[in-house]
């Protein structure tokens, strides 16, 4: 199983990295923007992709147009992280595909819960 995980920030992808990892032993790619997250897709074909929506170069909404129109990979599930609580936001990345998504600040439980959704062998932390 492999996770693109697509965050400028490098604390935020760091954290996902460590919540992902300590639970799984899945392969987890990184990338720093839209255009670096394209490129991962190519090169590592990911089983899921979290996507953070405000990035330099190429933000998430416009990475994951450019993602929902190849036809090799249209279909990866993506879960976007977002610090913006409006629905607007929301509804906009709905509307582009999203298979779901994270607020920021995220809990543990909370990134176990929402990637189980998608990955079945991903269990949420009990206790």
């Amino acid at each position: 199983m492999k996770i693109l995980l697509v965050e400028d920030d490098i604390s935020q992808r760091s954290l996902l990295r460590h919540i992902i990892a300590k639970k799984t032993s899945f392969e987890i790619f990184e990338a720093k923007n839209g255009i670096e997250g394209l490129r991962m897709v190519e090169m590592h074909s990911p089983d899921l992709i979290v996507l953070d929506v405000w990035m330099p170069v190429m933000n998430g909404m416009a990475m994951l147009e450019k993602l929902r129109a190849d036809k090799m990979h249209n279909s990866i599930p993506v879960v976007i992280i977002t610090a913006m609580k409006d629905q607007e936001t929301i509804q906009e990345a709905i509307a582009k595909g999203i298979s779901g998504y994270l607020l920021k600040p995220f809990t543990q439980e909370q990134v176990h819960a929402t990637l189980s959704k998608f990955i079945p062998s991903f269990q949420a932390v009990t206790a």
